[in-house]
């Protein structure tokens, strides 16, 4: 899928902007993964440009942008880095109010801007323009993700070369299977006391429920049962690759005897 933007057009080629991850443009990552997303500029006919403008803009809020370097010889940083958010104000969680958006563009938009300048020769010709750093959070909503190029100008000389932007697709799946707490958010990085107490207040629950994760192959067998509760105690304390340190929770066999406890007070209740 490609993102047009109108520009005055001159005696150039045109220029295509792909957002790509290791040179994919669709993949799958899961919640707390780090990874550096490419902005790469190709001409049709060897293009060089001397001024660039450009939005990154996200399909949800929440993805953090952590670092970005520009490619040469354009200056990271620098005095012709206009970039927003800037070196200084990362990381920071993308969101709407992320850059206050010039005209032309969304205001409501989930967004990042990227600008720089060359003041003297060579110029940019084609390659990685720019290399986002960026990183999902253990909570981040699961589905797709896209990530789009959308041009602002790309500049030669005081022309404008036509460019096109192209679109990443990110499939974000669960970090933990045993991470089901807060049940609202789907979890929270942490394999703890509050996921054992969201799968013993759902103790034989039959038909679909977060609970029920074994076998995990299979991802669950409808019912909620023993072999949830062991799946679960054998990934204690797992934690999101990118969580805050876990504090500290008793070991799984004390766990064990707190949840076998907890079953004999549910079949109690039951059968009064």
């Amino acid at each position: 899928m490609i993102v047009s933007l109108a520009v005055t057009s001159g005696a150039f080629g045109a220029y295509t902007l792909s957002p790509v991850v290791d040179g994919n443009s669709a993949l799958s990552l899961i919640q707390g993964s780090q990874f550096d997303l490419d902005m790469v500029l190709t001409s049709d006919i060897g293009d060089a440009s001397d001024a660039i403008e450009f939005h990154a803009m996200f399909s949800q809020p929440g993805i953090i942008l952590t670092d970005y370097s520009w490619g040469s010889p354009f200056v990271t940083g620098g005095i012709d880095d206009y970039s927003e958010p800037g070196l200084g104000a990362l990381p920071v969680a993308i969101d709407a109010n992320s850059y206050m958006d010039a005209p032309g563009f969304d205001t409501g938009a989930i967004d990042v801007m990227f600008e720089n300048f060359i003041p003297i020769d060579p110029a940019f010709t084609e390659g990685t323009v720019v290399t986002l750093s960026l990183e999902i959070p253990c909570d981040f909503v699961l589905g797709d993700l896209t990530i789009t190029a959308v041009p602002g100008f790309f500049v030669s000389n005081g022309n404008d070369i036509p460019t096109t932007g192209g679109i990443l697709t990110i499939d974000v799946t669960k970090a933990l299977i045993a991470d089901i707490a807060p049940v609202a958010t789907g979890g929270d990085g942490i394999v703890d006391g509050a996921d054992l107490g969201a799968l013993l207040a759902r103790w034989k629950d039959t038909g679909p429920s977060i609970a029920d994760i074994a076998p995990v192959a299979s991802g669950g067998d409808g019912i909620v049962d023993g072999a949830d509760l062991g799946a679960l105690l054998a990934r204690w304390k797992d934690t999101c690759p990118t969580a805050p340190a876990a504090p500290a929770v008793p070991e799984p066999a004390t766990m064990l005897l707190t949840a076998l406890g907890g079953l004999s007070l549910l079949r109690r209740r039951r059968r009064s």
